[in-house]
């Protein structure tokens, strides 16, 4: 019997960033053939739910060379549950370690309650639990924050101080167009 393909995939910094460092820059299929054990052949499917598109791999990049404190795990993109989780791992404690799910939208504002994102939070809780079960980085019940938005407004709340309330909160972009 199959086992069933993971939630979450981590990317680290080095690999994410390879080509700064002079290494083999990451791939899907390396890094789930570590996390399986490696000796099982990956099926194409398998492979493409943790694959990123240009604009998702040009955020996790500019996201890590800027932020050293936060760990970045590719989400299954089949599971629906975001594009990312971001863990930030500035406290030793596991128990005080924020947790971000993000899903990222073009060209929509920055919500802080994952607003948006239609059906992509639907199994958030699942992939939580993994990150827990597996990484074993977080404690029993982390408080996750969902956001949704545009690269360039999540890029801008990461860049911040961010603040970590629930409230929700919205940042709309602003409009290019005028009236004349």
């Amino acid at each position: 019997m199959a086992r069933p393909a993971p939630l979450l995939l981590h990317l680290p910094r080095r690999e994410l960033l390879g080509a700064r460092w002079g290494v083999v820059r990451w791939s899907p299929a390396r890094l789930l053939r570590r996390r399986t054990g490696g000796g099982r052949r990956l099926r194409s499917s398998q492979v493409a739910s943790f694959r990123t598109h240009p604009h998702e791999q040009a955020w996790a990049e500019a996201l890590l060379a800027r932020r050293s404190n936060l760990w970045l795990f590719r989400s299954n993109q089949h599971a629906f549950c975001g594009d990312f989780l971001v863990v930030d791992m500035s406290s030793p404690a596991r128990e005080s370690r924020r947790v971000w799910v993000v899903e990222l939208k073009r060209g929509q504002g920055l919500n802080l309650q994952g607003g948006g994102a239609g059906v992509q939070f639907q199994n958030a809780a699942a992939a939580l639990a993994e990150l827990r079960a597996v990484w074993g980085i977080v404690d029993e019940a982390p408080q996750a924050l969902r956001l949704c938005g545009d690269a360039a407004e999540l890029q801008a709340y990461f860049a911040s101080d961010y603040n970590f309330s629930t409230r929700p909160r919205v940042r709309r972009k602003k409009s290019t167009h005028t009236n004349q």
